[in-house]
């Protein structure tokens, strides 16, 4: 799989108008003590419904028409969404619904440096 600054520095798809490339990061399979959290069906279950990822990259309107002069998210930034957003999309050989593209209404917050 490729790294979050690769995909930022050469993405897979340019959205177009005001849609928003999402990488969302690999689920944790067990804790930091070996504990399994997940089976194969919640890991792909929760990796579908994940509320957050990293923008990869934008559309040439996104945030614009909702541009009040307040802080909008920009390519790096790590968002929360709502769960289940966008649509998971399959490119290059990132086939494991790691991307997805998500219209900018669907940022709902961008997560602190």
């Amino acid at each position: 799989m490729m790294k979050l600054q690769e995909l930022i520095e050469n993405p897979p798809l340019r959205p177009t108008l005001n849609n928003i490339l999402l990488f969302v990061p690999p689920v944790e399979e067990t804790s930091d003590g070996g504990i399994v959290l997940y089976t194969e069906k919640e890991k792909d279950r929760e990796k579908k419904g994940s509320a957050h990822g990293y923008v990869v990259a934008m559309g040439p309107n996104a945030f614009e028409q909702m541009y009040d002069g307040s802080v909008q998210a920009s390519v790096g930034d790590h968002v929360f969404t709502g769960r289940y957003p966008g649509d998971i999309v399959s490119v290059d050989g990132m086939d494991d619904g790691s991307l997805r593209i998500i219209v900018d209404e669907e940022v709902r917050a961008i997560w602190p440096k």
